[in-house]
């Protein structure tokens, strides 16, 4: 019997070990338990990648990383540029924009299943009921609808130049509604379109130059960051980056804060749950962050380095922020607690341009 006992003790004890993700093998994880790095890759050469992180929280855990999970596993690269990603169900997503394709992953293996071919520029998404997937592409100016059950485009419609980030608001005076903001593209625009559940556009809202990226707050409300017009020639000359606050019942938008600095271009609006944070420039600036009901516009950096890229879990309570180390080589995430203390952090691919962390 005692013999037996241990037969069944150390078979289970195998078994258990055999489940538990293996730190050197990228074939033997479960990718929904960490944060995932879309790196943008070279412009015009070689690929984007994407990049796993998972972080040390346990005596017997280890933090590590993998550089390019989507060829480890697919046994392919991924193409040029990767954009950005989204967690729906059992699935990922990811947008690579030149390639104009849409892959379609395991969330929890990385194993390719479907790739949307046919799209422009595909840019940012946003998660729609029934497994429907929203998808903004700069080449037409579009907004794709994307069936996760069918694997089909199963509706476009045409917006303003430029669409980026979207916003899904249920349950308003005017029924489910979806908000693109549309910055412009290659030029400059400074609207938010409004459609309905059908795709139709029921409204255009107008905001600041170049709006990029929605979020909202523990009350409910939504807020809006324009990142102003570039002077390419006298940066001091641009317009200023701006956040707008959106009321979700009359579907407008108004001015809430705005920047001085012209030549600074704010990017990637998250919400902590007693603060907005953003990167105080797109190309690298600084992740400042502005408490909700102030009107103070942040200048004093609230993540040491500089910031390329930064996102919120809002369930573990951490920031993480993408580093470009430089242009050639790979890039660098940094996990932060609340207080925007630095933890730890590990190496990436190449421009980490997008970070999905485990809870969103």
């Amino acid at each position: 019997m005692k013999n037996f006992k241990h037969l069944i003790y150390s078979t289970l004890t195998i078994f258990i070990a055999s489940c538990q993700p293996d730190p050197a093998n990228p074939l033997n994880q479960d990718y929904r338990n960490g944060v995932l790095v879309v790196n943008e890759g070279p412009f015009q050469t070689g690929t984007g990648t994407l990049s796993f992180a998972h972080f040390k929280r346990s005596a017997s855990d280890s933090t590590y990383a993998f550089l390019d999970v989507f060829q480890t596993v697919n046994g392919r690269v991924m193409g040029n540029i990767a954009q950005s990603a989204v967690r729906v169900g059992n699935h990922v997503l990811v947008a690579v924009n030149l390639a104009g394709t849409v892959e379609m992953l395991n969330a929890k293996t990385m194993a390719l299943e479907h790739t949307f071919t046919g799209l422009g520029l595909p840019r940012y998404f946003q998660a729609l009921p029934n497994n429907r997937v929203a998808l903004s592409d700069w080449q037409d100016n579009r907004v794709y609808v994307l069936d996760l059950n069918t694997k089909t485009v199963v509706d476009t419609v045409q917006v303003d130049a430029g669409p980026e980030g979207m916003a899904y608001l249920p349950n308003t005076p005017s029924g489910d509604v979806l908000l693109v903001a549309c910055s412009g593209g290659y030029s400059d625009n400074n609207t938010v379109v409004v459609l309905n559940a059908q795709m139709n556009r029921i409204k255009t809202l107008t905001v600041g130059d170049q709006p990029h990226s929605f979020a909202q707050d523990p009350s409910g409300t939504w807020w809006l960051l324009n990142q102003g017009k570039p002077d390419w020639t006298t940066p001091a000359n641009g317009t200023p980056g701006s956040l707008y606050r959106i009321d979700a019942n009359a579907l407008t938008a108004s001015l809430y804060a705005s920047s001085a600095d012209g030549s600074l271009h704010p990017a990637h609006l998250v919400c902590d749950g007693t603060g907005l944070v953003f990167v105080s420039d797109r190309y690298a600036g600084s992740a400042v962050r502005m408490p909700l009901g102030s009107t103070v516009w942040p200048t004093v950096p609230f993540l040491t380095g500089t910031s390329y890229s930064v996102a919120f879990d809002a369930l573990k309570k951490e920031f993480y922020s993408g580093k470009i180390v430089d242009y050639s080589g790979p890039g660098q995430l940094v996990r932060y607690n609340e207080q925007g203390v630095a933890l730890d952090s590990v190496s990436t691919g190449q421009i980490p341009g997008f970070i999905l962390p485990e809870s969103h």
